[in-house]
């Protein structure tokens, strides 16, 4: 409840301060941070760069996020652009809840993706492991690899459990960061 004084002119004025049943005064209610707006917006304007990047080349703010999107997750550079701009709506409409386990998912998918495609339509094998990184990079740019992020992933998948067992890994983790970004169950998919 909001306490009443007189001013000196003998008007009435309302103090911000409330008070509760015990008569003890409570500070006025603070402003809500905007971080997680603001993250969205940056998140959405990233997202039609990359889109735009897709059909188009020239222009610093068009390449160099492409670029850098190429080079880590190669084949899944196609999926970013999607991708930020469902981390937008996330963070734009969360309305108040925790949305980080909602942002962890939809940020892993184009890695996934990538490690995915990596497996499927990757035709060079890489068994010598100098320098590897530095090779993943240019062909990930190139877009005839997963990229230095999702093709290492892949990489190291296939030769822990052989080929058919990495992609069907892979297959698994997509499908459940995917769940993890809509916030879906299990039981509410079946």
């Amino acid at each position: 409840m909001a306490t009443q004084k007189r001013s000196s002119s003998g008007k009435r004025t309302t103090t911000g301060k409330k008070t509760t049943a015990g008569g003890k005064r409570t500070a006025a209610p603070k402003k809500r941070p905007i971080r997680r707006e603001v993250g969205g917006v940056v998140c959405l304007v990233l997202a039609l760069c990359i889109a735009f990047s897709y059909f188009q080349q020239g222009g610093w703010l068009l390449d160099r996020p492409a670029a850098l999107c190429r080079g880590l997750v190669g084949y899944g550079y196609y999926t970013v652009a999607p991708v930020l701009l469902l981390v937008s709506y996330i963070l734009l409409f969360h309305r108040g809840r925790n949305v980080a386990s909602c942002l962890v998912g939809t940020a892993l998918l184009p890695v996934v993706f990538g490690a995915i495609m990596h497996i499927a339509l990757c035709k060079e094998k890489y068994v010598n492991m100098d320098g590897i990184l530095k090779l993943l990079w240019t062909s990930g740019n190139a877009l005839e690899s997963g990229g230095a992020v999702s093709a290492s992933l892949a990489i190291m998948l296939v030769l822990l459990v052989k080929k058919v067992l990495a992609m069907i890994l892979l297959v698994v983790m997509f499908v459940a960061f995917l769940m993890m970004a809509f916030r879906l169950t299990p039981a509410a998919v079946i």
